[in-house]
């Protein structure tokens, strides 16, 4: 099993590097770890449990984390998290883009992880795209394609290999693949998604595809298409670095036979490294099942010999020393939020003045995770920040129905996930309706949220609402204070 297994990149439960943890890695052979937010206490301690995984197997073991920056981040603590790609992507900089990922590189490098699942260099697509969102930098292929390949090769510079995704593009998709399976008309020229990965393909030690039908493409899953896999990412763009899948255990991978047929099928299309992110006996029977593949001749032994070449050519790669990165990310995040920012409307509407009582609702529902020391819930950091700067009057409200009776002068609505919000349609129709000219509407959760608000008089979208960001909307809110002037 363990000669098999070790075309896997696995994940499991808990923060420490148990006697099942370790007797997992042995048992399936898997080449790699990935680490998520769920086994993160604090930074220290996950140079601890990547330690401690290392030491426990015989042979190189790739560690990975999806460390994208902005709304998609597993290490949050104790750290400013940079803006996302679709900040940068506002500010068409490739010299930001190097520089974000130098810093995340080297940060996440210092803790001992080598392989960094990003850029997502995905195409933008509908505003309320389930997936590319904030996480894209844009809808423009060019773009995408710059940006997107100064970030890899920054992640380098800071020590960590990168990982593109997600081929061949989730941008015409309108369903999160991590629940069920996006389909793609034939219709749809799969050509401009391409691109970028044609473009990062030279510089990036690793590609990682997606669950997708694209019928301009194939009629078969991409998971599991030798077509896609091999014929358009491997042969077609030249890609000579590993290829790693999405999660096998993902709704839009689900396949009646179970996760030993998706493991045999999607090595077939041609992956490297194959994940399955949880679920102990799920790792073992896709091991299981590539053992026997193997021993059956289902699968090439030529063809699993160059797969471990790959994959062990990627752990060389990925195990450079940490080369560090002398940029302040606090500083690097606020120059990036600042580039991103954007308002819809007209900013005179904004109209502070030093005695202004001023309310914030949020109608997003749970709180960001992980997230930034004190802005989990963005309502609360916004509030704090604007009472530092001078206002006093200032409350966060729990419920839209708490402004009943009260008297404030201006209200700051945050919109956030508002899909997730059963009563926001409801929520923003009755502040609309009771207060709409002292609205100001601030974007802090994917770009889709917009689309219930119809003609906003004033919208401020900093492009994510992580800490710089929320930071650069309270500077904006402040520099139009209005003082009285001394008597």
């Amino acid at each position: 099993m363990a000669a098999a297994g070790r075309r896997l990149m696995i994940g499991f439960e808990g923060t420490k590097a148990s006697a099942e943890v370790v007797d997992l890695l042995l048992e399936s052979g898997a080449s790699a770890v990935i680490l998520f937010a769920r086994n993160v206490v604090d930074q220290e301690q996950v140079r601890r449990l990547i330690a401690e995984l290392r030491a426990a197997v015989p042979w190189p073991l790739i560690v990975a984390v999806d460390q994208e920056e902005g709304a998609v981040v597993r290490v949050a603590r104790d750290l400013d998290v940079l803006p996302g790609a679709a900040c940068l992507g506002r500010t068409g900089s490739e010299d930001l883009a190097r520089r974000a990922g130098r810093c995340s590189g080297a940060r996440m490098a210092s803790l001992g992880f080598d392989l960094v699942l990003a850029p997502v260099i995905d195409r933008r697509g509908a505003l309320d795209n389930p997936i590319t969102g904030w996480r894209s930098f844009g809808a423009d292929g060019e773009l995408v394609a710059r940006l997107g390949r100064a970030y890899a090769e920054g992640l380098e510079e800071g020590g960590c290999a990168a990982c593109a995704k997600h081929f061949p593009g989730l941008g015409p998709a309108r369903i999160d693949p991590h629940l069920a399976l996006p389909e793609v008309a034939a219709a749809i020229d799969p050509e401009p998604e391409l691109a970028p990965f044609a473009s990062l393909a030279p510089v990036c030690a690793a590609m990682m595809t997606t669950h997708l039908r694209h019928h301009g493409l194939d009629p078969e899953v991409v998971t599991f298409s030798r077509n896609v896999v091999d014929g358009r990412l491997r042969r077609g763009l030249g890609y000579a670095g590993a290829i790693l899948s999405d999660d096998l255990l993902m709704g839009g991978a689900a396949r009646t036979e179970g996760i030993a047929s998706a493991g045999v099928a999607a090595a077939l299309a041609g992956h490297d490294l194959l994940l399955v992110c949880r679920d102990r006996d799920a790792v073992l029977a896709a091991a299981t099942a590539l053992g026997r593949g193997l021993d059956e001749g289902r699968l090439e032994a030529r063809e699993h010999a160059a797969s471990l070449a790959r994959i062990a050519t990627l752990a060389r790669r990925a195990a450079g020393t940490p080369k560090g990165c002398d940029e302040d990310s606090r500083s690097l995040a606020l120059e990036i939020a600042a580039g991103g920012l954007e308002v819809q409307g007209d900013r005179r509407r904004i109209g502070l003045r030093a005695g202004d009582r001023l309310r914030l609702v949020d109608l997003g529902r749970g709180a960001i995770e992980p997230a930034e020391e004190g802005c989990a819930w963005p309502a609360r950091w916004l509030a704090r920040r604007l009472r530092e700067g001078g206002l006093e009057d200032v409350r966060v409200l729990d419920r839209p129905d708490e402004l009943e009776g009260d008297r404030f002068d201006r209200l700051l609505v945050i919109l956030r996930d508002l899909g997730r919000n059963a009563t926001a349609t409801d929520d923003l129709r009755r502040l609309r309706e009771r207060w709409d000219d002292r609205i100001v509407f601030i974007l802090a959760g994917p770009p889709g949220d917009q689309l219930l608000v119809d003609r906003p008089a004033l919208l401020i979208d900093p492009a994510g609402a992580r800490r710089a960001q929320l930071d650069r909307v309270v500077e904006l809110l402040l520099g139009s204070l209005a003082r009285p002037t001394p008597s």
